[in-house]
């Protein structure tokens, strides 16, 4: 697992930016009004941060884990402190939109999960859609933005996709040439995923569990 100690633009900083969401959620279905869950989220990783707990503190196994258990552990210690922001000085270390943030919440039907199963499940859609980010800024750099538009229903299962055959008549393509299209963005997906896994794990050997978990998250 590569992270740096500190700042918005080392991989420490970036992957709290990626993963704030899970965190807020976690908090939500915690109990904590959604005013509370941006106060500590924000807290929580203003001191993460400052701190450079991420150069100090070698996480073993899955960054996913040690975030968790570091924010269970800030949550145990907050009687200690009066005011989360006051303490930042007013400083908020990330862009939440609360508004957003609370959709996604909405739009998940999560009511029965327990605050864990959330954050484990927010982790996964923050890392799928973050993936998907990529691969359409790729496609961009391609020239084949609109293509990929039309495909990207076909590559992630969606159950309202339009059949390859109707795609194909839309943009002047086979069924057959449609489908190994889809084939190919598929492919670079999953690679894709596996590297941004791997950033998240110990070692190599956890990448291909950790895919296998979080995708089981949406099964059933």
């Amino acid at each position: 697992m590569v992270l740096a100690s500190d700042g918005e633009g080392s991989a420490a900083g970036r992957l709290c930016t990626l993963y704030w969401l899970p965190i807020y959620g976690y908090l939500r279905r915690d109990g904590k009004s959604p005013h509370d869950a941006e106060d500590i989220t924000q807290d929580f990783f203003y001191h993460m941060l400052r701190r450079k707990d991420f150069g100090k503190v070698r996480p073993t196994g899955r960054f996913r884990s040690f975030l968790l258990t570091a924010l269970q552990n800030h949550l145990a210690n907050l009687h200690e402190h009066e005011s989360a922001l006051k303490r930042g000085g007013g400083q908020k270390p990330l862009a939440i939109d609360t508004d957003v943030a609370e959709e996604h919440l909405r739009l998940e039907e999560t009511a029965g999960l327990d605050p864990e199963k959330t954050y484990d499940r927010k982790w996964a859609q923050a890392l799928i859609e973050h993936v998907l980010r990529q691969l359409a800024l790729e496609q961009e750099s391609d020239g084949v933005a609109e293509l990929f538009e039309h495909l990207r229903p076909l590559m992630v299962a969606d159950p309202d996709a339009v059949p390859a055959a109707e795609i194909g008549r839309k943009i002047g393509k086979s069924a057959g040439a449609v489908r190994i299209a889809v084939f190919r963005l598929r492919k670079r997906f999953a690679k894709l995923l596996r590297q941004e896994v791997a950033d998240t794990v110990e070692s190599k050997e956890l990448v291909e569990p950790e895919i296998d978990y979080l995708l089981s998250l949406f099964s059933g």
